[in-house]
């Protein structure tokens, strides 16, 4: 199973860096959430939509913005790598009342 470092996704285009970054900027920290929601509905832009065809929803959950110097990818950054699961941060379950 390929993982999203792997060389079997295709580099991002520069417009499509751009477009999530822009994207994220529009749409807050859930941005990954209404995205995905969009591919499912297909109603995403073009450009975006293409994404899920060649990388998937996997890709996009391990996929971050970088927020510092663009990691060598540009200005608008974005380097897709796993995140380690952080001991003691866990979603919380809802509250029942």
């Amino acid at each position: 199973m390929s993982t999203p470092s792997d060389p079997d996704y295709p580099p991002l285009l520069h417009e499509q860096r751009v477009a999530l970054r822009a994207y994220a900027a529009k749409h807050g920290r859930r941005w990954k959430e209404y995205l995905l929601a969009e591919w499912i509905k297909a109603t995403a832009e073009p450009l975006l939509h293409r994404l899920r065809n060649t990388h998937g929803p996997s890709w996009l959950l391990a996929y971050r913005l970088d927020t510092a110097s663009g990691a060598g990818h540009g200005p608008e950054g974005g380097v897709a790598q796993s995140r380690p699961r952080t001991p003691g941060r866990h979603r919380r379950a809802p509250a029942h009342h």
